[in-house]
């Protein structure tokens, strides 16, 4: 039997109060509450003052923190841990936005364009118009270290082309805009959503280079387990 609740009364910022909620869903914002305050008090406590939650509790506290949406990462784009986190169409900003998963970094402006290590493609649509090709991580790698210099001199330069190799390039145009684009096909964005998706795109990068690395590592620890 659960102990008994009280009511408390205190005073917390707007966002923080908009956060709980999402955290609750349909639970309450009393039932998302009682769980920060829980998570919050697990981690400050000392390390031997209470007994560790059971893995049932923790999963369910890891799938529901994985679904919040809302959350940014420190160059402005949008995280989703997983596809229920991402955020509606409505909620974009109408001048461009990057939405970052664990394997995938996506440009959704007037047109969009997406790494997706995981399928092992990029991918670029604008007005019904489509470009595909396919991808692995070494190959990216020489694009995405071109980009940001890319854009570096073109905001020195004025309006104009770099290419970035694998078909993708990066313009200025004469309305001070950038376009990302596939063998043509892209999007144009503002200026700091461009250095954003660049910034994603390295961290996207370490994180694919970082997971291909513990793979081979479990791999070769378990190689050894069988022939020792």
């Amino acid at each position: 039997m659960p102990p008994p609740l009280e009511t408390i009364s205190a005073k917390i910022p707007q966002h923080q109060r908009e956060q709980i909620a999402a955290f609750a869903g349909d639970r309450g914002l009393s039932a998302g509450l009682r769980d920060v305050i829980a998570s919050g008090l697990l981690v400050l406590s000392p390390v031997d003052a209470a007994p560790p939650p059971p893995a049932d509790e923790l999963r369910d506290l890891a799938d529901r923190l994985a679904r919040i949406q809302g959350r940014r990462t420190p160059s402005g784009a949008w995280w989703a841990p997983t596809r229920e986190a991402l955020p509606a169409p409505e909620d974009l900003e109408p001048g461009g936005a990057v939405l970052v998963t664990p394997r995938q970094v996506a440009l959704i402006a007037d047109g969009s364009v997406l790494v997706d290590l995981a399928a092992g493609e990029i991918s670029a649509a604008h007005a019904g118009h489509e470009s595909r090709a396919s991808v692995e991580i070494n190959d990216l790698a020489g694009p995405v270290a071109l980009l940001p210099a890319a854009l570096a001199g073109l905001a020195a330069a004025g309006p104009g082309r770099r290419d970035l190799g694998l078909s993708l390039a990066v313009e200025r145009t004469t309305d001070n805009l950038c376009r990302l684009s596939l063998q043509g096909i892209g999007a144009r964005c503002s200026v700091d959503i461009a250095a954003t998706y660049a910034a994603e795109l390295l961290g996207l990068m370490a994180r694919s280079a970082r997971a291909s690395f513990d793979t081979r590592q479990q791999l070769e620890q378990a190689f050894q387990g069988v022939h020792p």
